[in-house]
């Protein structure tokens, strides 16, 4: 890994401005811890105490508080929320972590904020309760949205795109095209999209997914995604680069990342951690320090050393999405030395 570029790319973040256009959800940790169960009068079935409960932001906001821990100067968070208390504790906690919220919008009927409660008990997930897969957005809050980005796109270096809620903003075809021509317009070849559903869309962005995401796009049936080696891996960024015309980091886990640009695939190698990890959230982190070190206009292979360097700190926080520092990249980059 280049450690001087990586240095000083996170000394230039402070002067950096990036806009995160996605899905503001909340994840929610329950401990449950049965000991304290009783049976319920009213269905005599035992309840299900919650003996512990914490909240993170998640997948758009989750990006968000990434890029300000990595020390962006200014964050600009877009998306909606519904009128309940999710979407109160995510609009302060955002604030708190020194974000713009003024692009981050309340919408009152047909929809709810997007909550993942995930169950915990004796250690291990239970099954996931999810909030907000009913939403609709509707035609005066998508143009609403819509005006708020592209305000802020000229006074902005770089902006990310996150779609993962099975109905957020992006759900809307409308807002997508609109969306793609308001990027082509103002920021051209300074935006990237992680989606797991519209990546196919928006033309000329870069390109953020994982391996089972690109098997999938490119009706790969032969070897399953989480035993490709580095060269197949190679070969399928490569391919989709050649699909998209724009450049693409490929993530595959503990195999690391390709980064890949037209003629060219390079491979970083992931750090090589033990214990106990947790990967949620390390897609975001991922993200997060790609796009800054592409904001702070280091090359793409050495802007995805940093993605995949945020997303090792962040593995080791358990049971959070978790986020990372500079301070927490610099301590780690001796693991990261051969």
């Amino acid at each position: 890994m280049d450690f001087i570029k990586l240095r000083r790319a996170l000394t230039a973040l402070p002067e950096v401005r990036i806009c995160v256009v996605g899905d503001v959800c909340l994840d929610a940790y329950w401990t449950i811890d049965r000991t304290r169960s009783e049976e319920s009068l009213e269905t005599g079935l035992q309840t299900e105490p919650v003996r512990e409960q914490r909240y993170y932001p998640g997948g758009g906001a989750n990006v968000a508080m990434n890029l300000r821990a990595l020390g962006v100067g200014r964050v600009m968070q877009f998306g909606v929320v519904g009128h309940d208390p999710f979407g109160g504790w995510l609009s302060r906690s955002l604030e708190g972590a020194g974000i713009d919220t003024s692009g981050v919008l309340v919408q009152s009927t047909d929809w709810a904020t997007q909550v993942f409660v995930k169950p915990h008990e004796d250690g291990s997930e239970q099954a996931r309760i999810d909030l907000g897969n009913w939403n609709e957005l509707l035609g005066a809050t998508r143009q609403a949205l819509l005006e708020a980005v592209g305000a802020a796109l000229p006074l902005t270096d770089f902006v990310v795109i996150n779609e993962q809620a099975w109905r957020g903003v992006h759900t809307s075809p409308e807002f997508r095209k609109a969306l793609q021509d308001l990027v082509c317009s103002h920021t051209p070849g300074r935006a990237i999209i992680d989606s797991r559903h519209y990546i196919d869309e928006y033309d000329g962005l870069i390109r953020k997914l994982n391996a089972r995401e690109a098997a999938r796009i490119l009706g790969e049936a032969g070897i399953p995604p989480e035993y490709m080696g580095i060269d197949e891996l190679a070969h399928l960024s490569g391919r989709l680069v050649k699909r998209w015309h724009a450049p693409v980091a490929l993530t595959a886990g503990d195999r690391g990342c390709v980064a890949a640009m037209e003629g060219r695939e390079v491979h970083i190698e992931a750090v090589q951690l033990g214990g106990r990890l947790d990967p949620v959230g390390a897609g975001d982190a991922f993200l997060a320090g790609l796009s800054a070190g592409l904001a702070a206009k280091i090359d793409f292979a050495t802007a995805a050393q940093l993605g995949t360097l945020a997303a090792a700190v962040t593995v080791r926080k358990l049971h959070q999405p978790g986020t990372a520092t500079p301070e927490e990249i610099v301590a780690f980059e001796g693991e990261a030395r051969p």
